[in-house]
């Protein structure tokens, strides 16, 4: 009998009893197994016997079975009757009762000295004599058959370790790519749940003392009352706090359960629980667990898996945590190198600038001074009339080196004083009201602006100089909205500094007018400004120890923020008078 090369169960089953039934010359044959729970028998073939009497063949209960199963399963083998009608073994039997049994074997299918199933041989037409050599026969089949059941058995184990292998293989390939972590609980737990047959499977992460739901798949979230719980609460709990894997095979009647918990678990079906830590070496990063439904439970291989899968998921999780670090920090690089660039550059236009101003201030004095004197001889309105517009110029021109000089400035020349920065823009607001307000409603156009925020605390500077910055912030901000919107200036402290951001609702920046917004001379306003402003702020900012930071978008408005640190005395000391 080449029982080597049968793979199902129930097949082996079959066959055996269609050859026992064939080499004994017996009327006709039926097979049975124990079911998991050991209290029924149901058939798995017959040869020979009516469909309907199959069906009432695997009705019968184990008590009703339990004497032959007994003297079936005993070491002595199978046991066998010539005259059933005779015999006080079958004399009640339920299966002398379906069928005018006349003589019967019964043979035990044993596998690893427990009762699996068996095989009964029955002749109906008439009483058969049963030899030594056939019981023999029938106990020799009966062990091969054992032997092809546990071979098929290995081999649907084999198979089931392989597909897990290859789904344990696809779930680490899904994992390996680098990636960042917002998604990647989330992949975890689906793909956990796809390897271990699972539609209900949770990831709590590590954070501090307590652990969070990072990831879910299925129904797990009805199960969890609270996003967050203690290290050393409820299951998962415990297995973080132990840092070993835990199974509960009944999670309904398990003990730190909460009763809401309790109740989600009986309605949804959840039988059987599965905890396993996920670690980095012995650093406990989060926790998984899962849960099966119906009659599916979770063993030794379960766990195995779940822990060599935890293993890749481990791996992954710190190599996005590692990504992300080295993310931030490249951006905090990228930063720190752009505002140095920026810092370099502003400093070598700020000693051009005062270069060109020392210089354009004596040709400037040189020219007013002129003027002034052909307009005090000047008797003539033909000859006075030039002359003014020709001062009026040279003013302007005054003013221009004013601002340049202003901007190459490297120290204060006004006094340093506390300054609170929620009453700079308090002040500065009510100050550009007839700007803002008055002569936007003028141009049929509203526009909002409002301060909002906590106090900080004061700064040192000087008020002047800062004012100045807030105003042109706000002009930039009031131009910014040609159809009107809404401005707030927000103050709030960060790790030491004091901050104050004007935001708007306005037209935004490009990203190319938005790196070179803080040029001296850049502007995108035409002729009527000088764009001078945000890089004088700059230059004042810098002076102060302070930063000033420009986010935007085109079509979602503007928001800068200046920061400046928190300390009790100036940069530098105060000029003296």
């Amino acid at each position: 009998m080449p029982a080597f090369i049968w793979t199902d169960v129930t097949e082996v089953f079959r066959k055996t009893t269609r050859a026992m039934v064939q080499v004994l010359g017996g009327d006709l044959g039926a097979a049975w197994q124990l079911a998991p729970e050991g209290d029924r028998i149901f058939p798995l073939a017959g040869c020979h016997v009516p469909k309907d009497l199959l069906g009432k063949f695997g009705s019968v209960s184990l008590a009703e079975m339990q004497l032959l199963v007994e003297e079936a399963s005993c070491p002595e083998g199978p046991i066998c009757s010539n005259d059933v009608e005779n015999d006080p073994r079958f004399a009640n039997h339920p299966w002398a009762r379906l069928i005018a049994l006349k003589s019967v074997i019964v043979a035990p299918l044993i596998i690893k000295g427990k009762s699996f199933g068996g095989f009964i041989i029955a002749w109906t037409r008439g009483r058969h004599r049963v030899t030594d050599e056939e019981i023999q026969l029938v106990e020799g089949m009966a062990q091969t058959a054992a032997i092809a059941v546990e071979n098929a058995q290995l081999l649907q184990e084999l198979k089931t370790r392989q597909s897990r292998l290859e789904k344990l293989l696809e779930a680490s390939r899904e994992l390996s790519p680098i990636q960042s972590v917002g998604s990647l609980p989330g992949q975890i737990a689906e793909a956990c749940g796809r390897l271990l047959d699972s539609n209900s499977v949770g990831l709590h992460l590590v954070e501090g003392e307590k652990l969070v739901v990072s990831g879910t798949w299925g129904d797990v979230r009805e199960t969890m009352p609270t996003p967050r719980i203690k290290i050393g609460q409820s299951l998962t709990g415990i297995v973080a706090a132990a840092g070993e894997p835990l199974i509960a095979p009944d999670l309904a009647a398990a003990d730190r359960l909460l009763p809401e918990q309790r109740e989600a678990v009986r309605r949804l079906g959840h039988r059987a629980w599965l905890g396993v830590p996920v670690k980095v070496g012995e650093r406990l990063v989060g926790v998984l667990s899962v849960r099966t439904r119906g009659e599916r439970g979770l063993g030794p291989e379960d766990l195995a898996i779940a822990t060599a899968f935890a293993s890749q998921a481990a791996i992954a999780l710190e190599n996005a945590r590692l990504f992300q670090e080295a993310q931030h920090a490249l951006a905090d690089l990228k930063a720190a190198q752009e505002q140095l660039i920026q810092s370099a550059t502003m400093r070598a236009l700020g000693e051009l600038a005062a270069g060109m101003a020392h210089h354009l201030n004596n040709l400037l004095a040189i020219m007013l001074g002129r003027l002034r004197l052909l307009l005090s001889s000047a008797e003539s309105a033909a000859i006075r009339r030039p002359l003014t517009i020709v001062e009026r110029a040279a003013m302007d021109a005054t003013e221009v080196v004013r601002r340049l000089s202003r901007f190459a400035r490297v120290q204060p020349t006004e006094e340093w004083q506390p300054v609170n920065l929620r009453e700079l823009a308090t002040e500065v607001l009510e100050m550009m009201r007839p700007r803002w307000q008055d002569a936007a409603q003028a141009q049929g156009i509203r526009i909002e602006a409002i301060v909002e925020g906590r106090e900080v605390p004061t700064v040192v500077g000087n008020a002047v100089s800062l004012r100045e910055v807030l105003i042109n912030l706000v002009l930039n901000a009031v131009d910014a909205l040609p159809a009107g919107g809404r401005i707030v200036i927000r103050t709030f402290g960060e790790h030491g500094w004091a901050c104050l951001a004007v935001s708007d609702t306005g037209v935004g920046m490009s990203d190319a007018v938005r790196e070179r917004a803080a040029e001296p001379f850049f502007t995108t306003k035409g002729p009527k400004a000088t764009g001078l402003g945000l890089s004088a702020s700059y230059g004042v900012l810098q002076r102060h120890g302070g930063e000033l930071r420009i986010e935007s978008a085109e079509g979602q408005g503007t928001t800068v923020t200046i920061r400046l640190p928190i300390r009790s005395i100036p940069p530098w000391p105060s000029p003296s008078r």
